[in-house]
């Protein structure tokens, strides 16, 4: 008897295994379990924002989250180079708060563009929310490893040692970086060549770009610019002003709880924009070395954000 009973619960619980399977099964196909619930799991206030994603672009998305919340960007300075798709616009900027990847994001969504790419790690931890986030599956992110993510070096006590530790099994050797990072340069001057956005935080970490160093990847983006595109592709530099990851964070767990918050607008500076082609005929006199235009551009985001401009050390990173 106590067999038969222990067969039976077997074939039940082989039933039920099974029927979930074809559930899954049938869910991939019709793609209606992702419609119902979120493809993978976020923090409970961004419940929202992954909802809006499954109808409109992360950045429409974002722009209409932030504000939605009482975050909503506001931008201070001339957008009419880079406001609409079709104008290729190379945006250079600050990532001293951590979350600027996002907010840049927000602000082409808030104009009307979903054609931006940014320059990132992608063991980040935005650039893996965002892409938690972004049900679509665009892809907003063109990826570079950066020497201290090498699998095969040295000396790996410095700044990326936590991401190294967290991602150990997907870590690339240094020839393998090498080889990403070139192909992402390329991409991004295939990108502004035709048309698009393209975002790049030169410091490659969570700096000030007016007090940090720059590494050398934004001349090179500029050097494998298609000489006849040169002429449409604007220069916008860019800084948000100052805010702490945990006022928005609060600001958003309150909005999603139904909190009257009270109104907290993220503000993006816009610099002086230029076109590459002037930009190289007037900055450096028409060198296209990459140390050059990175070091020119950085002494042009100082002019253009004065009000922190305290250096130590060498410009370049190589």
């Amino acid at each position: 008897m106590l067999e038969r009973i222990t067969l039976l619960d077997q074939g039940t619980s082989t039933l039920r295994v099974s029927r979930r399977k074809e559930e899954r099964a049938i869910a991939r196909e019709t793609r209606t379990g992702e419609q119902m619930h979120p493809r993978r799991r976020v923090p409970k206030f961004l419940h929202a924002l992954q909802e809006m994603t499954a109808e409109r672009s992360l950045p429409a998305a974002l722009a209409e989250y932030l504000s939605v919340a009482h975050l909503p960007i506001l931008i201070k300075g001339e957008t009419s180079g880079w406001n609409s798709t079709g104008k290729g616009s190379l945006l250079i900027g600050d990532h001293r708060n951590g979350l600027e990847y996002f907010f840049l994001l927000a602000a082409l969504g808030q104009v009307g563009r979903n054609d931006l790419k940014v320059i990132g790690k992608p063991y980040a931890l935005s650039v893996r929310l965002a892409e938690v986030l972004d049900l679509h599956q665009e892809g907003y992110i063109l990826p570079v490893i950066p020497r201290t993510l090498a699998s095969n070096r040295l000396n790996i006590f410095n700044r990326d040692i936590w991401m190294r530790l967290f991602n150990a099994n997907k870590l690339s050797t240094q020839k393998e970086a090498k080889a990403i990072n070139a192909t992402a340069m390329q991409q991004a001057a295939s990108c502004l060549a035709q048309g698009s956005a393209v975002g790049v935080f030169p410091t490659g970490g969570v700096k000030s770009a007016t007090t940090s160093a720059w590494y050398r990847g934004v001349g090179v983006i500029i050097q494998l610019l298609p000489e006849e595109a040169r002429e449409r592709v604007v220069i916008i530099p860019f800084q948000f002003e100052q805010f702490t990851r945990f006022q928005v964070v609060r600001t958003l767990w309150l909005s999603s709880k139904g909190w009257a918050v009270k109104p907290r607008p993220l503000t993006l500076n816009v610099g002086r924009p230029i076109t590459v082609a002037d930009f190289l005929t007037s900055e450096t006199a028409g060198s296209t070395d990459p140390q050059v235009i990175t070091e020119r551009l950085r002494l042009r985001y100082v002019q253009d954000f004065p009000h922190s401009t305290r250096f130590s050390g060498d410009a370049l990173v190589d």
